[in-house]
């Protein structure tokens, strides 16, 4: 039986680091698949270039690793509550 994927109520928790391409890609490629899914990035190198980045890529959180794990399910929370930015 195939699995049917649905944007609403989902998110993605990416790394900002992974083989083979950036994770800040990933909102790009994302898009183009036809996907309106909310990323959140982690990642244990930030710089403030890696944020403006995020940033610009259309994060809806960031966070340094290690990761707050209260912190990171209110995010989820709030990403996949339909919430948009200003």
């Amino acid at each position: 039986m195939a699995s049917v994927f649905l944007d609403a109520n989902a998110c993605v928790i990416s790394d900002v680091q992974m083989p083979g391409t950036s994770g800040l890609d990933l909102p790009v490629l994302l898009a183009r698949a036809g996907r309106r899914v909310p990323v959140i990035f982690v990642t244990a190198h930030d710089t403030p270039e890696t944020r403006d980045r995020a940033q610009s890529a259309g994060a809806v959180a960031y966070f340094r690793k290690p990761v707050d794990d209260q912190a990171l399910l209110d995010a989820v929370a709030w990403a996949v509550s339909g919430q948009k930015t200003a």
